[in-house]
């Protein structure tokens, strides 16, 4: 079993602070943005994001895990972002949510087998390791934007779903009134924007 010490493990504390303000205070460190989701209606699979970022030379990884939780699907995620380093170096791995490290260095946890791994990774590959914990939509909004890919915040989404379905039901009222086609195809280019 990976103890703290055989990773130099520590916790970082950050907050308050803008992408480009933690590249500048960690400019001689790894980065390992991690960012998922897990499993639910619709989508049997969970799924990891992470961008490794050196100096501002970024790599995009992503993937999904069959029946993952977002903390496993995360993990596994940083298990293969420590696979593809090449060489010992100091690594800081940004997550939205504690992912269990204290409780797995003892053995216990739900995902205590899986950090296991990835901390074995991290010892085979001879680099130290710190972890934080960035709450919001720091991570997501970065990493997403480094694999091309668009994030609506969740309040957009929810706004957007919300005005979508008063739509619906205007129109569906407005057609069951007879009303003229043409001004219901216009009602329906309402978004919430």
């Amino acid at each position: 079993m990976i103890r703290q010490s055989d990773v130099d493990y520590a916790e970082e504390i950050i907050e308050n602070l803008s992408v480009s303000d933690i590249r500048r205070i960690y400019a001689d460190y790894l980065l390992v943005w991690v960012c998922g989701s897990g499993t639910g209606t619709g989508h049997p699979a969970g799924n990891y994001y992470c961008v490794l970022d050196y100096k501002g030379n970024t790599r995009f990884i992503e993937g999904e895990i069959y029946g993952a939780s977002a903390n496993a699907a995360m993990i596994e995620g940083f298990r293969e972002a420590v696979s593809s380093v090449k060489k010992p170096m100091q690594m800081l791995l940004l997550a939205p949510c504690p992912l269990g490290f204290q409780t797995a260095f003892r053995g216990k946890g739900p995902n205590a087998e899986r950090l296991q791994a990835a901390l074995e990774k991290v010892k085979e590959k001879g680099c130290s390791l710190r972890t934080s914990v960035i709450t919001g939509d720091l991570i997501r909004q970065f990493v997403m934007a480094q694999g091309g890919k668009t994030q609506v915040s969740r309040e957009n989404r929810y706004r957007k779903m919300v005005c979508d379905e008063w739509v619906d039901r205007v129109c569906t009222l407005l057609q069951e009134n007879g009303v003229d086609p043409a001004v219901i195809q216009k009602v329906r280019q309402i978004t919430a924007e």
